[in-house]
């Protein structure tokens, strides 16, 4: 308040003042005196929002009452820590501890596909043969059981014509096919018989064996020549061949 004062003094120090402005102005070094600190802190005070103080309100946002209402008792359960929220106005919920709120649920974003590491970021989908994992945040790929890595992809080597056997073995163009790890004139289950590659548990031109012929009333089934026969009654359904083909 001094500092006020002495600046009045010099003023009428001088002695060239009329009457009327002293009075004013001393009036108004009087309120500067008084009021001046007083507006200070109330200019302090009205400037801190209580949004500020509660980190609950400063976080819910909700328009609808009871919504607004929900969402604070949801964040104080968590201890006043919105950053464990998840959910939305309305339904919000608190994340147990080890889990992160990526909007609507909580996950482990140490082992969560989808958001491995963090929210929105999911790992590359997995290739052939392959399957991917979250570990400690990191996307990690691996070979499914009984594939092997060959230069960065997943191969059986007991059926890929490219790889059969070992990596980068690839069948040529007499034997293309990979059967057990070997490479082979047919597929499996298949025989070369002359004309071709054929299914010697079914062919009845090659049944059991190439060039094994079975009857024409006979059919193949797993390697044998079986009898076709027929069975009578008549009428809808009541009759028919009965075997391989039809019945």
């Amino acid at each position: 308040m001094a500092n006020y004062f002495d600046e009045f003094s010099k003023v009428i120090g001088e002695g060239s003042i009329p009457r009327r402005e002293t009075l004013r102005r001393l009036g108004l070094v009087i309120s500067g005196a008084v009021l001046g600190p007083l507006g200070i802190e109330y200019a302090r005070a009205s400037h801190k929002s209580p949004r500020q103080d509660d980190p609950c309100k400063a976080f819910c946002k909700c328009s609808h009452g009871r919504q607004q209402d929900q969402c604070i008792k949801a964040c104080k359960a968590c201890g006043k820590n919105p950053a464990r929220l998840a959910g939305t106005c309305g339904d919000y919920y608190c994340c147990s501890e080890g889990t992160t709120p990526c909007g609507g649920y909580c996950t482990d974003v140490a082992s969560d596909t989808n958001n491995c590491g963090a929210c929105g970021n999911p790992c590359s989908p997995a290739g052939d043969n392959e399957y991917v994992v979250c570990v400690a945040g990191e996307c990690e790929y691996a070979c499914n059981y009984g594939a092997t890595d060959c230069s960065g992809a997943c191969r059986y080597l007991d059926s890929d014509a490219g790889n059969c056997g070992t990596c980068g073995n690839a069948c040529p163009e007499g034997t293309p096919y990979c059967v057990y790890g070997a490479c082979s004139e047919c597929y499996y289950g298949q025989s070369n018989c002359g004309n071709g590659c054929v299914d010697v548990l079914y062919d009845p031109s090659n049944c059991g064996a190439c060039g094994n012929v079975c009857g024409s009333s006979q059919y193949c089934y797993y390697g044998y020549c079986y009898d076709y026969y027929y069975y009578g009654g008549g009428g809808w359904g009541g009759g028919g061949w009965y075997g391989y083909g039809w019945y």
